[in-house]
């Protein structure tokens, strides 16, 4: 999949399939006998956290792209809807029907006040400390999008350190509690996977090698430089100007015109013309090199 590819995708397929395998692994833990034992119920647990950090992110980037900032408010209705509604029905029903004889409704063994407040993992017995995993992805919902989306629109470098950091302090607050506080660190892998594969450069590195990647003919009929043989030319300092007026030929493919680009060279087109001038091409198509017409 190219760096193109991916950004046009609106849904992602497959890991619907990934999600359904780690929702079998929790399952046949749980229920599966003493032969599904070697499966961790934790591992397809992190499994979606993984994908949630994944997809929630993919998400804000996008809409951060589109309008330079997210909508707190549209973000925090969405998840509350999504959860709290179905998740209290359920709360509801499992508080009456393990009330104690005599009373309309009960406490859960003690843990009500920590499912009132999504505090589930902290819950230390009770019959709805399955529902662990929720408070987790409730106070994530919460805490990310402030911490990684409150300043608006910022550099790579200074979102990876966000994430970075928080990765580190969920390290810390590990080692020092009941691990309770390990299973933030999936969910922000699956952040940092966002932010990467939504920058050109950081999908160069996360994107699957391949044993042999070649640029594509020119209309003469040689071949391009193979990746593995030759890398593309540093651009001249004239493609290097603040607004990237032309990608250097060497940057892009072999058959568009230094003058006059094909649209498909770059995912933008060398020459694409905005109101104030053209263009900085951010990504070619040719191969994947990790630099672009001076970006």
């Amino acid at each position: 999949m190219t760096y193109d590819e991916f950004r046009a995708l609106r849904r992602f397929p497959a890991l619907d399939g990934l999600r359904a395998i780690a929702a079998l692994m929790v399952v046949m833990f749980h229920f599966g006998g003493t032969d599904w034992r070697w499966l961790s119920g934790h591992s397809g647990v992190h499994i979606f956290f993984v994908l949630s950090g994944f997809l929630i992110t993919t998400l804000a980037l996008r809409e951060e792209e589109r309008s330079g900032r997210i909508s707190f408010a549209d973000f925090y209705v969405r998840r509350l809807f999504r959860i709290v509604p179905v998740y209290l029905v359920v709360l509801i029903a499992m508080a009456v029907y393990f009330a104690p004889p005599g009373q309309p409704i009960g406490d859960l063994h003690g843990g009500m006040p920590y499912y009132l407040t999504f505090m589930n993992e902290f819950s230390a017995s009770g019959t709805f400390t399955i529902s662990w995993t929720l408070g987790i992805e409730q106070k994530f919902y919460l805490l990310w999008p402030l911490a990684a989306f409150a300043a608006g629109a910022v550099s790579l470098g200074r979102r990876l350190g966000v994430t970075f950091g928080l990765i580190a302090a969920a390290a810390v607050a590990a080692a020092l509690s009941r691990d309770l506080f390990i299973h933030y660190i999936p969910i922000l892998l699956g952040c940092l996977l966002a932010i990467l594969a939504h920058h050109p450069r950081g999908f160069a590195i996360i994107r699957p090698s391949h044993t042999r990647l070649s640029a594509p003919r020119s209309p003469s009929g040689s071949s391009g430089p193979s990746l593995r043989s030759a890398r593309p030319t540093a651009p001249s300092a004239r493609s290097r100007s603040s607004r990237g007026t032309r990608c250097a030929s060497s940057w892009c493919c072999p058959a568009c015109s230094p003058a006059r680009p094909a649209p498909g060279c770059c995912r933008r087109g060398c020459w694409a013309s905005s109101g104030s001038g053209p263009t900085r091409c951010t990504w070619c198509r040719c191969w994947p090199a990790p630099r672009c017409c001076g970006w």
